[in-house]
């Protein structure tokens, strides 16, 4: 037999070998998966995503109460041909406080659910009587019977959660600032509240002198949050915090205070 014909004949019994391993492969893992569709859900494993803080907004209690209400059962026994995963995470998805909900079963019939909370930025507190949170994505939150976020509070004027979406009341101001401050630490660290009067222009607090600092809109947030780190870097030598009134930021070149009478 010549070295060419000898060299086909392996290549061929080569590729033979390999098709009938990938048939068997087939045939046991569609074995395994006819198996695990008429077996039964032995039990349920959740698993819920803290804040950064490590607190909980909702908890798994909550999340079972949630299934049992809607299922009337907490799925374990449910014969998996008749679950529906998909169907399952729109029901989590739809509580206030989740924002991804992924389930999926195990081979050993263990359906995992994984769950990650949405993240409150701000707490809207107006004179009247609107209370509630607003999360990184801008979504409208209810107060919470487990924890209070430690986030900047919202008061003054009627802040609705009406029209959010068109990008031009106060509340979304107040929120393209707080997103801004958020991303540096000592802004965040030193912000408490932001204060909208009738006149419309935001009023920031923070936890050095308890002083308003008036800022206006939300427009050149960089330049003039530039100018009150430098601010309160060179003054803390110089000002005495107890006598300062007030801390404008409207004007382009220059901080302007204003000193108790």
């Amino acid at each position: 037999m010549s070295p060419i014909r000898f060299d086909l004949l392996k290549e061929i019994f080569v590729a033979l070998l390999w098709v009938a391993l990938a048939v068997g492969t087939g045939i046991l893992s569609i074995g395994a998966a006819e198996k695990q569709h008429h077996g039964t859900v032995l039990s349920v494993d959740y698993d819920l995503l803290h804040l950064t803080d490590g607190n909980d907004l909702i908890t798994v209690d909550e999340i079972k109460d949630k299934i049992l209400s809607v299922f009337e059962f907490d799925l374990v026994g449910l014969e998996i041909e008749y679950l529906d995963i998909q169907y399952v995470e729109k029901v989590l998805k739809d509580e206030a406080f989740i924002v991804e909900a992924d389930a999926y079963l195990d081979r050993h019939n263990v359906l995992h659910i994984d769950l990650k909370q949405r993240t409150p930025i701000l707490r809207v507190m107006d004179f009247q009587g609107n209370n509630y949170y607003v999360d990184a994505e801008g979504v409208e939150l209810p107060l919470s019977e487990n924890f209070t976020a430690r986030v900047p509070v919202i008061t003054g004027v009627p802040m609705t959660h009406d029209d959010f979406d068109s990008g031009k009341t106060q509340l979304c101001q107040v929120y393209r600032l707080i997103r801004y401050v958020r991303n540096d630490p000592f802004l965040n660290a030193w912000l408490e509240e932001v204060h909208v009067p009738r006149e419309g222009e935001m009023v920031l607090i923070g936890n050095i002198g308890k002083f308003p600092v008036i800022i206006g809109d939300a427009q050149e947030l960089e330049e003039k949050f530039n100018k009150l780190k430098v601010f309160f870097q060179r003054g803390q030598e110089e000002v005495n915090w107890n006598k300062l009134e007030s801390i404008d930021l409207r004007f382009a070149t220059q901080v302007v205070t204003k000193r108790k009478q």
